[in-house]
C-alpha cells in the first residue's frame, strides 16, 4: 500500500481503532498499543510517578523586606494550587489598595514557575517589587505506559 493510506489493525479491545504508522497520544495508563509491524507491545501499568501538591517546596526569591511587612501587616496574601499548571493568586486587603499583576507563569515538567509583580501602595509608602514563586510538588499520582510518560506523541 502506498504511503497516505491507513491498515486497520486489531485493537485488542481498544475504543477506537489503531492504523497503523498513525501517531497516537497515549493519555491513559490502560492503553496499550502495536508497533508498526504490528506485533503486539501489550500493556503494564509500570512504575508510578509521583507528583501534585504533598511536601510542596516553595521558594520566594526577590520579595523587600519592607514589601514582606506590608503584605503581612496590612493585607492577606493567598496562594492557592488547583491542580498542576494552575495557579490562583487571591489578595485580600483591607481599607488599603493593593494592586497585583502576574506577568508570567512557566510550566517545565512538574516544576511551576510564578513570576508576580506586586505594587503596593499604602497612603505614602509606594513598594515594588518581584515576587517568584517556584513550586515542586509531589502527591498526585501519574502513570508511565511502557516506559514512556503519559501524554507523550510517539509512533506506533
Amino acid at each position: 500500500m502506498d504511503a497516505n493510506s491507513f491498515e486497520v489493525i486489531d485493537n485488542h479491545g481498544l475504543q477506537k481503532p489503531i492504523m497503523k504508522y498513525q501517531t497516537i497520544q497515549v493519555l491513559h495508563e490502560d492503553v496499550n498499543a502495536c508497533n508498526s509491524e504490528g506485533d503486539w507491545l501489550g500493556g503494564r501499568e509500570g512504575e508510578e510517578v509521583v507528583m501534585g501538591m504533598v511536601g510542596m517546596l516553595v521558594v520566594v526569591v526577590g520579595v523587600v523586606v519592607v514589601g514582606v511587612v506590608v503584605v503581612v501587616g496590612v493585607g492577606m496574601l493567598v496562594v492557592v494550587v488547583v491542580g498542576v499548571g494552575m495557579l490562583v493568586v487571591v489578595v485580600v486587603v483591607v481599607g488599603m489598595l493593593m494592586v497585583v499583576v502576574v506577568v508570567g507563569m512557566v510550566v517545565v515538567g512538574m516544576v511551576v514557575v510564578v513570576v508576580v509583580v506586586g505594587m503596593v501602595v499604602v497612603g505614602m509608602l509606594v513598594v515594588v517589587g518581584m515576587l517568584v514563586v517556584v513550586m515542586v510538588g509531589s502527591g498526585e499520582s501519574k502513570r508511565r505506559v511502557e516506559g514512556r510518560e503519559k501524554g507523550k506523541k510517539y509512533r506506533i
